[in-house]
């Protein structure tokens, strides 16, 4: 199950009027950018994506649709924290 469907997405900045957090979750697998299929941060040293799923759910799996092209590589050095707090930007959830 896709428990983030029903989750509240936010982000550290929005880089257009179409990559708002909301579309890393809309279950479209989509990832062509210039459709609007995709989220997307400003450039920045920290930029940060989350979800709030609005109950403590057990998770087992997350999955990362990357946009091809010349952004593919933006994803790189991302990190995964699952967790409840959300100080420090969440950085101490495991």
């Amino acid at each position: 199950i896709n428990a983030a469907l029903w989750g509240v997405a936010s982000q550290s900045s929005t880089l257009d009027d179409v990559a708002v957090a909301r579309r890393a979750i809309d279950g479209d697998l989509r990832s062509n950018y210039t459709l609007g299929d995709c989220s997307s941060t400003e450039y920045s040293i920290s930029p940060w994506w989350r979800v709030d799923l609005q109950v403590t759910l057990p998770v087992t799996s997350v999955a990362i649709t990357n946009p091809g092209g010349n952004i593919s590589t933006r994803i790189n050095g991302a990190e995964i924290h699952i967790g409840d707090w959300l100080g420090m930007s969440g950085e101490l959830n495991t």
